[in-house]
């Protein structure tokens, strides 16, 4: 296994996007492409005064380093995104880019060092 073959494998854990980005199709398939930065914390805890199966949050506080991380891989992968001339939306709660993407495409993303990880985009219905 190569070393570009086991970052694919570690990012695009999904065996039916990973079968996607080893092929030669001319498809595209819509992606969340998730940024890799430091994560906040939050504490939450059943205890104290609420009810039973309700939680409430006990600490929240944003990551070490106040969202720096996050805003420099945004922006990396942003650049990386457009600079590839494909159309991208980022949700920040999320801390995704939604995009499609053609298999080379995808390849491409997921050695991003400022990518964490790619899911699928799937329709969810409730």
């Amino acid at each position: 296994m190569t070393a570009n073959s086991e970052v694919l494998d570690r990012k695009i854990a999904d065996a039916r996007l990973r079968a996607f980005a080893d092929s030669t199709s001319d498809g595209v398939r819509s992606i969340l492409v998730e940024i890799e930065a430091e994560d906040p914390v939050v504490v939450m805890s059943s205890k104290y005064d609420t009810a039973p199966g309700e939680v409430r949050v006990v600490e929240a506080r944003e990551a070490k380093d106040g969202g720096a991380s996050e805003e420099r891989a945004r922006r990396s992968t942003s650049a990386l995104l457009a600079s590839m001339g494909l159309k991208h939306r980022f949700l920040r709660s999320a801390r995704v880019f939604v995009v499609e993407t053609s298999p080379k495409q995808l390849r491409r993303i997921a050695k991003s060092p400022s990518v964490r990880s790619v899911v699928p985009n799937r329709e969810v219905k409730l």
